[in-house]
């Protein structure tokens, strides 16, 4: 009896000391692994944050500007800076047609544009009389400065009129295709048919 007794307490014993075993070994475990992380976090390197400074851009302005040329302008600018670097925008400036919130990027070349004037010198070449157009010399870009006359109607008037003669009245505009009675009364004070 003393020997099946003595059995069954060295098996308990042997499975006390089996979890005791596992519990050491885990914690033993657990110290290990949290010592290599404190190790690792002291020895190797950080994760390094890095600001990229925002680059300041140069750029080429010309243009209707004062003065035209290359500028450094800050950091994030936008056009009205490069304007402004450029002494401003110039009286022939025409700032319709432009975003002064744009941004700018570097090495940009920018262009501001001018009203553009028509040199009346140029269309009076072909008048006859004080503001007349003469639809038989006239060519087509002077021809699209009348009311209702665009660059398909100057085109075939000049076509016409090489294909079929001149014009002996302000009237016969209305053989050219597209030319009805209503735009040559339109035309009439502003046309004429003299040498």
């Amino acid at each position: 009896m003393s020997g099946a007794g003595g059995s069954d307490h060295r098996s308990g014993d042997w499975f006390v000391n089996t979890i005791i075993a596992v519990i050491v070994g885990l914690v033993v475990a657990v110290v290990v692994v949290g010592a290599s992380i404190l190790i690792d976090r002291h020895s190797a390197p950080g994760i390094e944050i890095v600001h990229h400074q925002p680059v300041a851009p140069k750029v080429h302005i010309s243009g209707a500007v004062a003065t035209p040329g290359a500028y450094s302008l800050p950091a994030n600018a936008r056009l009205a800076d490069a304007i402004a670097a450029g002494g401003g925008l110039s009286a022939s400036a025409d700032p319709s047609g432009i975003n002064l919130a744009a941004r700018v990027g570097d090495g940009e070349r920018i262009v501001i544009p001018a009203i553009e004037e028509s040199d009346p010198s140029a269309a009076d070449a072909t008048r006859t009389g004080p503001g007349m157009i003469n639809i038989n010399t006239a060519t087509a870009g002077e021809l699209e400065l009348l009311p209702g006359i665009g660059p398909v109607l100057a085109g075939r008037i000049v076509d016409d009129r090489e294909s079929n003669g001149p014009f002996l009245a302000v009237d016969g505009l209305t053989r050219v295709d597209g030319i009805s009675a209503s735009t040559v009364d339109e035309v009439r004070d502003l046309v004429t048919i003299d040498e």
